[in-house]
């Protein structure tokens, strides 16, 4: 059990729910929790305790989960005053506005793939760990099943304003659609079309009350924890009913369209018209079949995502002597000879010049290659320095990610 600090500022209601879920998971794998955020979450079971930013310095932590930039600042002077591995948790819709240039005390990067392109340079990958889209799944894993005629439409509203005619043309079923632009959409839709402002429904209540659901992002993940049969249509076009046979590579993409899709592209009417009769006139117990296969995965992605983090957290942060680490060069510098004596050390992502070194460091750094303890190296070539220099300047470059442990397999990192 490790003693984690979670830091955390949150400006949505998304970045809420994602703290939440990731303290449901850390709380899954018994450790001991304190947050220091700017709301106080609610937990399913256990109790949250509060940490005050007047008393962090007296307290001991063995590791800091920081989301967001606002989270990591809070935090920032007490890990590096006090030694404490950081791991810095982004999601990849915020990785521009929330981007973490200094890796000094960063242990690792905890990226959460919400289905937006990820400008990855932006990330070294050696220092780098991916989750999917922290999800909890309903208490009780069932279909819910409702007598609903309604249909609910709830994706981007430049999707939305794509398809509308499908549903205008379409009168022999009911639509709630849930946007953000209502003032507008109530003057383009039939009498069918029931429009609800997405900043005024309860979407939860709505989904449980529907007998089908049609949209993209969180909204589709919602939708199958519930049991209810889903259509992907989003900002990469018709992506047909999810089922058991594409789960997998719709949850990875996050439910924005057509799989394999690389941009925009037009909704097919006639296709979404047939997928919506499909699934409206299956059998119960068709649906049945399929909504409990995927309730079923979506319960196994949470425990291997509480699990990865876990082997995250409990390999960060060993105590080791330096000498007894098994390090390698790491990816996230290049070395540019200047002269015979001299190189220039630029950082990988944006080509930014990192500092000079001489011949002697250069070859001290590419002693480590592909893997090599500390000992073994300073043993070999001290290039003049004295024990302790030595084992300042394999600090700074440990901090600085010139280096990089090589962990036990079994953690994945």
């Amino acid at each position: 059990m490790k003693k984690v600090l979670f830091s955390a500022h949150c400006k949505t209601q998304e970045q809420k729910y994602i703290v939440h879920v990731l303290l449901e998971m850390l709380f899954s794998k018994n450790h001991s929790i304190e947050i220091l955020t700017n709301f106080v979450p609610y937990m399913t079971e256990n109790e949250v305790q509060i940490a005050s930013t007047n008393n962090l310095q007296a307290k001991n932590y063995d590791v800091i989960l920081a989301y967001n930039l606002k989270g990591y600042n809070k935090i920032k002077h007490l890990a590096k005053t006090k030694n404490i591995p950081v791991i810095y948790v982004i999601k990849q819709e915020d990785s521009i506005k929330e981007f973490l240039y200094d890796v000094s005390i960063i242990d690792k990067f905890l990226i959460i793939n919400d289905g937006f392109e990820l400008p990855r340079h932006l990330f070294p990958e050696d220092c780098s760990a991916n989750i999917p889209y922290p999800y909890l799944p309903p208490q009780q894993n069932k279909v819910v099943t409702g007598s609903s005629s309604y249909i609910m439409v709830s994706t981007d509203d430049k999707t939305l304003l794509k398809f509308i005619p499908a549903l205008n043309n379409y009168t022999k079923y009911n639509f709630n659609i849930v946007t953000g632009i209502p003032s507008i959409i109530k003057k383009i839709v039939n009498e069918n079309c029931t429009v609800v402002s997405s900043k005024k429904i309860n979407i939860l209540d709505l989904i449980k009350n529907t007998a089908l659901v049609v949209g993209s992002g969180k909204t589709i993940l919602t939708s199958l924890g519930y049991g209810k049969p889903s259509i992907v249509v989003g900002k990469f076009g018709f992506g047909r009913r999810v089922t058991q046979e594409n789960i997998e590579q719709h949850f990875h993409s996050l439910f924005r369209g057509r799989l394999g899709a690389q941009g925009e592209e037009i909704i097919p009417f006639h296709l979404l018209s047939h997928e919506i009769d499909s699934c409206m006139n299956a059998k119960q117990e068709e649906n049945e079949a399929i909504s409990n296969s995927i309730v079923y995965f979506l319960a196994a992605k949470y425990k291997q995502t509480a699990s990865l983090i876990d082997r995250l957290i409990c390999s960060t942060g060993i105590s080791e002597s330096v000498l007894d680490m098994q390090l390698r060069l790491s990816s996230l510098y290049r070395f540019i000879p200047i002269n015979e004596l001299s190189y220039m050390v630029v950082d990988n992502r944006m080509y930014k010049a990192h500092a000079m070194i001489d011949k002697n460091d250069y070859d001290l750094i590419h002693s480590f290659g592909k893997g090599s303890t500390v000992k073994s190296v300073m043993q070999k070539n001290l290039n003049n320095k004295t024990h302790r220099r030595f084992i300042s300047f394999i600090e700074y470059l440990i901090s600085y990610k010139f280096l990089v442990p090589i962990h036990d397999k079994r953690t994945n990192f």
